[in-house]
């Protein structure tokens, strides 16, 4: 759960005692200890003391809350790497060669490209991240290896994007699927929620 309070004595003590009923409401009570602070455009030293009563850690961004990077710049590619590792993790490496092509086409669309989907909701990733992750799905789909390379690859990659009814293989295109999974969230919580991307709300 992420709470957002004014950096002041008032909101801390305010913030504090509804945890605090909370807990005698619930039987759910708050350990301080695994909780932590992240400071939004303010200075560490002033905030130490105001935040003192909560005796928790000051943790600075990025963040990771549910599974995806909070910050308050667009995420770097170096922020956006543990996903793009979590894509090569689930290839299955050693069983790949044994792996027919409509094999790997199929866990492509059901298992990598399901893995990002997730953190496409909030965050725009960027051009090198996106690059990478087609990188993965290019080379296990041509060689069943995490990357394919020159002559390796038999179709441009756009063309494979493509639904099959188009005489594409129906991957989806990540940077377009980005762009439509954002629309959409938009679309159904509206133009309020456009102030949410890439940001810790």
């Amino acid at each position: 759960m992420i709470l957002f309070c004014q950096v002041c004595s008032g909101d801390i003590e305010a913030t504090k005692a509804i945890l605090q009923l909370f807990g005698q409401a619930s039987g759910l009570l708050v350990n301080y200890t695994k909780s932590s602070a992240t400071l939004i455009r303010c200075k560490t030293d002033e905030a130490a003391t105001i935040l003192q009563p909560l005796r928790c850690p000051i943790v600075e961004f990025p963040i990771t809350y549910l599974g995806i990077p909070l910050t308050i710049r667009k995420p770097t590619s170096a922020q956006m790497e543990p996903l793009v590792e979590k894509m090569a993790a689930r290839l299955p490496t050693w069983k790949a060669c044994l792996m027919q092509k409509p094999g790997r086409l199929a866990l492509i669309k059901s298992v990598l490209g399901a893995i990002p989907i997730h953190q496409l909701l909030v965050l725009s990733p960027s051009s090198k991240t996106i690059r990478a992750m087609e990188r993965i799905e290019r080379g296990f789909l041509w060689e069943g290896k995490r990357e394919a390379k020159g002559g390796n690859c038999h179709v441009n990659w756009r063309l494979v994007n493509r639904p099959t009814n188009l005489g594409g293989l129906g991957i989806q295109d990540i940077q377009l699927s980005c762009i439509a999974l954002r629309q959409a969230k938009l679309t159904i919580l509206g133009p309020g929620a456009a102030s949410t991307c890439n940001s810790p709300a």
